[in-house]
């Protein structure tokens, strides 16, 4: 699939409830990230239709560290890629795998310090 978020590169492979994600930049994660999702959450840019309550499996590269994360996640927000407004087509996901701690820690180390009035969300 194509850039829909500068920074942020999503592909699917044969499996479409297998994603591999790479948040190059901390604009891109910013835009991502969903704090409002309780434990975590990030907002994945796709034209692939999925439905709430769907389980994908991600494979989520953080500025290209060394080992990417196994991260399972729930279907919790949907933006259509057939609406008339702005919004950049995706879904949200809620981590709910074992590693959730640790994803939502590298997100936070990654975001601490960030001017949180400078970036825009993907979601709100």
């Amino acid at each position: 699939m194509g850039t829909l978020c500068p920074g942020l590169q999503v592909s699917t492979s044969v499996n479409p409830h297998i994603l591999w994600v790479s948040v190059q930049n901390r604009h891109a994660l910013h835009g991502a990230y969903m704090p409002f999702i309780r434990q975590c959450g990030l907002f994945i840019p796709t034209y692939d239709h999925y439905s709430l309550g769907d389980e994908l499996f991600i494979v989520l590269d953080l500025f290209g560290e060394a080992e990417p994360l196994p991260v399972s996640a729930k279907v919790v927000w949907i933006n259509p890629f057939d609406v008339a407004d702005e919004r950049i087509p995706g879904v949200g996901v809620k981590v709910n795998s074992r590693n959730v701690d640790l994803v939502a820690q590298k997100i936070a180390s990654y975001l601490q310090g960030a001017p949180q009035n400078d970036y825009f969300t993907y979601t709100m």
